[in-house]
């Protein structure tokens, strides 16, 4: 079903900001990297891009999203154990 989203998914109707607007507390890539033929590094004819950079490239902090303060979210992380399971409290 396409109006099914996931509760972290971007929802416009919802009041969600746009993912894609830069925030400014982050220093982003201004310049793609080019190699010596002109093409993007990483581009490969056959496979396409190995890790597209565009003008969102977070160069700041060095961390993952996952890892960072700033953009942590621990719903996207999996539990070792379910909410409510009799385990949790001896591991």
């Amino acid at each position: 079903d396409l109006r099914d989203k996931f509760d972290y998914e971007w929802d416009p109707d919802a009041g969600d900001q746009d993912p894609n607007n830069l925030d400014p507390q982050y220093e982003y890539v201004t310049e793609i990297p080019l190699d010596e033929e002109g093409n993007e590094i990483g581009y490969n004819p056959q496979f396409g891009y190995s890790n597209p950079i565009d003008k969102r490239t977070i160069l700041n902090p060095p961390d993952s999203y996952v890892i960072d303060e700033k953009t942590r979210d621990d719903r996207l992380v999996p539990k070792d154990f379910p909410d409510g399971d009799l385990e949790n409290a001896s591991n």
